[in-house]
């Protein structure tokens, strides 16, 4: 996900290796420069840690407190949220302490600024 402006391609719900899989037809109009830096710009600036959960299961985000399947997820209350799409009630950012949470966020936020600097959103 890098936001609501660039529709990455969701397989469908199903078996894994079907037909319907193979048969996916994806073309993104953004170069491989601008994805990489609404990447960053969207988790460093759009998702809202410790309110908003990523499901890699479904390929969408939403808030946590509007959905019940994602309200058994462990982890901090400010902080990040990812649902492992096989164990649906562990979070998959679980072996992050606080303080590495803190670090990753600021990463991202200082890559955030790198990029735009170096005019990685124009590309």
């Amino acid at each position: 996900q890098v936001g609501l402006s660039t529709r990455l391609p969701c397989l469908p719900l199903g078996e894994r290796g079907s037909q319907a899989t193979a048969k996916l037809h994806w073309y993104c109009m953004d170069s491989l420069h601008v994805l990489f830096y609404k990447f960053f710009f969207f988790y460093s600036s759009v998702f809202q840690w410790g309110q908003e959960v990523v499901s890699v299961r479904v390929g969408c985000r939403e808030l946590i407190s509007k959905s019940s399947a994602f309200k058994q997820l462990s982890g901090s209350p400010g902080g990040l949220h990812i649902e492992d799409p096989y164990e649906r009630s562990r979070n998959l950012a679980d072996v992050l302490q606080q303080s590495q949470e803190a670090r990753l966020y600021e990463a991202l936020r200082s890559s955030t600024a790198i990029l735009r600097e170096a005019g990685g959103h124009r590309v």
